[in-house]
């Protein structure tokens, strides 16, 4: 319909002369406008935007683990106190790692020959755990029976331990062992300012108790 629309509008123009200026366009040969690309920049997302649904969970609380430490040792000193001018150091000749209870040494003492000593009491004043704690033996204001002819003016101390799973001399004392008798020694030596400290090895023939003194306290 255009196209005949169009020609009598171009007879209309001959006739009277006018000019074609009116002439509609045909459709098809418009030009196809080109299609521009979409410039705007994409919408900023803030850094402070919470993004909860993309962050990782918080990290677990870790509890802080409270390190207990053991009380000090109180040395009760009786009225009827002796002369100490000695202290010594012993082992039980026990294999590394395993318990005993002061009982059960004081038993290794008293019981008659052959089963034991047969003596009246646990020879040790002290006796030190595997796992640091000291334990009372004999009365410290009783000489005790741990080194031949030097027992009337000392104390005696002993660590658990001494020797390997083959029962050779070894120094087996546990880290709370050690904090022990440091702890020990320097109470005893408060109160007894005057005493020297010496391994067993330095007065008998023995390797007790299996450490050096001299050189490691």
């Amino acid at each position: 319909m255009r196209a005949i629309k169009n020609f009598f509008i171009q007879r209309w123009n001959a006739i009277f002369g006018r000019s074609n200026s009116t002439i509609e366009p045909n459709p098809a040969a418009r030009q196809t406008q080109p299609r521009v690309a979409n410039t705007t920049p994409p919408k900023r997302v803030s850094s402070h935007q919470p993004e909860s649904d993309t962050l990782p969970p918080p990290p677990k609380k870790v509890e802080k683990t409270e390190v207990v430490e053991k009380p000090p040792i109180q040395i009760q000193i009786p009225p009827n106190m002796r002369t100490i001018n000695r202290i010594f150091i012993h082992s039980t000749a026990t294999p590394e790692g395993r318990h005993h209870t002061i009982d059960e040494i004081r038993r290794w003492h008293t019981l008659p020959p052959p089963q034991g000593n047969g003596w009246r009491d646990i020879g040790y004043h002290y006796v030190i755990y595997l796992d640091g704690s000291i334990h009372t033996g004999r009365d410290i204001s009783v000489a005790g029976a741990h080194v031949v002819n030097h027992n009337t003016g000392s104390i005696g101390i002993a660590y658990v331990g001494g020797t390997d799973a083959s029962g050779r001399p070894k120094d087996t004392r546990t880290p709370e062992q050690r904090a022990a008798l440091n702890a020990l020694l320097s109470e005893l030596q408060n109160e007894f300012p005057n005493a020297t400290i010496h391994g067993h090895n330095e007065f008998a023939a023995t390797a007790c108790p299996s450490f050096n003194v001299q050189t490691e306290l």
